[in-house]
């Protein structure tokens, strides 16, 4: 009965892509399956109200896309339910199902981080560990508006900061290069006509 189900809700589906024209719909007792203007739509045996779910479970059934009705999209996975939030208002929330912002973690975040020990030019990197006098060269605030870099100098001598475009980090005052002293923090921001420094860490003489 199980396998019977399979190859017919599979039918539904290539029919409906390969020749939109399929106009009848599949019921399985506790769903359904049809064409919707062209489009495959699963519902609910009752989808009417906000909560209400309608799923598509993969596998063992802890692979599921769920979409609930004036809520959002729901991902889940064995042993963690609702790992991934889409919601009505264009949220996204990992391990949260009332993500505020844009995008929200309910968690730790891991960020990709660089040791470097000769000249380097930023890329697709977070945080960048500069062990001794070298240059970091980051792109053009323009090219990469929004990014943020925070950059430390981990060893000893005098290691510098500039941009790609030899754009400017403070445009009132024209700075266009940025010295780290051993164990200095510069925190960075990309943003309309240049960089911007967030924030400057210099180290107390003791801790």
């Amino acid at each position: 009965m199980k396998l019977t189900s399979i190859f017919r809700a599979t039918a539904v589906i290539a029919v409906v892509f390969v020749g939109n024209s399929f106009s009848q719909s599949w019921y399985s007792g506790s769903g359904y399956i049809y064409n919707n203007g062209g489009n495959v739509r699963v519902s609910g045996n009752r989808y009417t109200q906000t909560g209400d779910s309608a799923a598509l479970s993969f596998g063992d059934q802890y692979g599921q896309v769920a979409s609930k009705w004036g809520l959002g999209l729901y991902f889940s996975v064995y042993g963690y339910s609702n790992l991934l939030t889409l919601n009505q208002t264009g949220n996204i929330g990992v391990a949260t199902t009332s993500p505020n912002s844009k995008f929200e973690v309910n968690g730790s975040i891991a960020v990709k981080t660089v040791v470097v020990s000769s000249n380097y030019t930023a890329g697709d990197v977070s945080f960048i560990s500069v062990a001794g006098a070298f240059q970091v060269t980051v792109p053009a605030a323009s090219s990469c508006g929004g990014r943020i870099y925070t950059i430390k100098n981990t060893y000893s001598g005098t290691a510098t900061v500039v941009a790609a475009d030899n754009g400017n980090f403070d445009t009132y005052n024209n700075i266009k290069t940025l010295h780290l002293n051993t164990n200095e923090t510069y925190q960075i921001i990309a943003v309309s006509g240049g960089w911007q420094v967030i924030s400057k860490f210099v180290p107390p003489s003791t801790y």
